[in-house]
């Protein structure tokens, strides 16, 4: 599981299942099904098995030898601790975790047992990882540290493991429900008053944030992080939350007009609950159905991006919407019933992706279009434009205000105004009509003219009826764009062995190098290198910085900004 991870898939897919389990029955507490859990008819079978994967941080001498409240055998601990953990039984190689796996076997009609380690696990870490001295040290060990007298190894591996309570690692699980609003009533738990994720206490919770006690001054941090995804969110640099006095709702402040927060839509409410219950919660497992309710799209895709960035949580979000599938952010899984139960697969491919959207019910012609969409040469060409974009506004984000297509070079450097391609190219204007071109001019002199393809192409796409334009390059290539000094470190960077051949001029090749080999330079290594340094003032030269604002307008515009 990411960070946030999404299930996506049809109604009594399993998705809520999924959740309850986690939220019900993943404890170190019993686990205790409902009578319904196993279907009628269904036989019960040999038991649950369970496996969860552990950061080697976390199970590290020191931090094993503290949960057992023992730090006085520290040392003793730490000459055998590597060895309760060898590689083969325990060890993923795949993903560097160290997997445990749990057995809850099937204790009679009315009794479903507690989790426990496996004993075949067991037997596997004491058959690699035991033998002649070794099994003797965790022998006195045993006797040391737990009073275990038992000669049987396995025993003795059951004992250590079972002592460090792996369930007690697992985060708290909190549901957050798909139907949300702000309630001013408190929740009581154990004397102390918590926030329930779906609105209780949300008011009062909100205010010791706002104004925290002297000793945690901190928490205004947090405050204001709500604060910046509500001006994110309503476009407003203005807008900040404020709790009156008698802690009884949430009052939005813009500019000075002063409104309950349910005044601004179901969709603005929504969301802020959304956010601030996630701030509000601390290094929790946190599930969340359906956010899409009263959602917005694009609310959808910036409350994924707040609970990525801003908070210290891990997600489990269910959801039929096609729009949180394309996140950066989250990792997506598709859940299908089988005629064996809820199968969960993995979604990381364009391909499996759109499995999901036609499992939703989705067709192409449903799916609405980008914001803006900006055509470039190649992969080298996007990483200039957003880095450039993102120094110019780093509001703007790839996926949400605008896509990147590419075009390749070849069809305007090599086919000819009258052919169908380039003509199904312009045609593509029909389908999105905020759209933008960038086009290298590979010019070699001021004098220099363009082919016929790229006046056509340019023409086209400056035509006023539409809101796109194209931008030609004010020199020879993209590179050209780049401070020759900073090209030349970039370039040596990734090829040592060469030496850039090139003064700055704007009709130069710019990637013209003296290079033993002959070999071609790899222009997107080149350019990852060229903008992990760029500032703010590299976009003076040439035309550049106006080339990039009149980009960023046409972004802010196509998306209402």
């Amino acid at each position: 599981m990411g960070k946030v991870t999404i299930l996506a898939g049809q109604n009594n897919a399993g998705k809520s299942n999924i959740i309850r389990f986690l939220h019900s029955y993943l404890s170190s507490g019993r686990f205790a099904p409902e009578d319904l859990d196993l279907p009628v008819g269904v036989p019960r079978g040999p038991g649950f098995k369970l496996a969860i994967g552990f950061e080697k941080g976390l199970l590290s001498a020191e931090s094993l030898a503290a949960s057992l409240d023992r730090r006085a055998e520290l040392e003793t601990f730490e000459r055998i601790a590597a060895d309760l953990f060898p590689d083969g039984p325990v060890r993923s190689q795949e993903d560097g975790l160290y997997w445990f796996r749990f057995v809850l076997n099937d204790q009679g009609r009315n009794s479903w047992g507690v989790w426990a380690l496996d004993r075949a696990q067991a037997k596997e870490i004491a058959n690699k990882s035991f033998a002649g001295r070794r099994a003797a040290m965790l022998h006195d060990a045993s006797l040391s540290l737990f009073n275990n007298s038992s000669n049987n190894v396995v025993d003795n591996v059951m004992t250590w493991l079972g002592r460090f309570n792996l369930m007690n690692l697992l985060p708290k699980v909190e549901v957050v429900e798909a139907f949300r609003q702000i309630r001013s009533s408190d929740v009581v738990q154990d004397g102390k008053e918590i926030v329930d994720s779906n609105g209780n206490g949300l008011v009062k919770s909100l205010q010791r944030l706002e104004r925290p006690a002297i000793d945690r001054q901190q928490d205004k941090e947090r405050f204001e992080a709500i604060n910046r995804f509500l001006r994110n969110v309503l476009d407003d640099d203005s807008a900040r939350l404020e709790i009156p006095y008698g802690a009884d709702t949430i009052l939005v402040n813009r500019g000075g007009i002063i409104l309950p927060l349910e005044h601004l839509g179901t969709g603005i409410h929504q969301v802020v609950i959304l956010a601030s219950a996630a701030t509000l919660l601390r290094r929790s497992l946190v599930c969340i159905e359906e956010p899409e309710v009263h959602l917005h799209p694009l609310l959808q895709r910036k409350l994924l991006r707040y609970l990525a960035a801003e908070t210290d949580n891990q997600y489990v979000v269910s959801t039929h919407s096609a729009h949180l599938l394309d996140s950066a952010r989250g990792t997506v899984f598709h859940i299908q019933q089988s005629d064996t139960g809820t199968r969960v697969d993995p979604a990381g491919s364009p391909a499996r992706l759109s499995g999901i959207c036609a499992d939703l019910g989705y067709r192409p012609s449903d799916l609405l279009q980008v914001n803006s969409a900006i055509w470039v040469e190649g992969p080298s060409d996007r990483i200039y434009l957003l880095r450039w974009i993102g120094l110019f506004d780093s509001s703007l984000i790839e996926g949400i205000h605008f896509s990147i297509m590419f075009y390749g070079g070849r069809l305007l450097n090599h086919l000819s105004a009258d052919d169908a391609e380039v003509s199904e190219f312009i045609s593509l204007r029909r389908l999105n009509r905020n759209i933008a071109i960038m086009i290298d001019s590979d010019k070699t002199s001021a004098r220099g003219r363009l082919n016929a393809t790229k006046i056509r192409v340019r023409d086209q796409f400056n035509d006023p009826s539409y809101p796109g334009f194209a931008w030609v390059t004010g020199c020879r290539t993209i590179e050209n764009y780049v401070d020759p000094a900073v090209l030349a470190m970039a370039v040596t960077s990734i090829h040592p062995k060469a030496e850039l051949d090139y003064s700055g001029g704007p009709w130069e090749n710019p990637l013209q190098v003296r290079y033993a080999a002959k070999a071609r330079v790899d222009k997107v290594r080149i350019a990852h290198e060229v903008c992990r340094t760029q500032t703010i003032s590299d976009l003076n030269r040439f035309d550049l910085g106006s080339r990039v604002k009149a980009m960023v307008s046409f972004i802010r515009s196509a998306n209402g900004l």
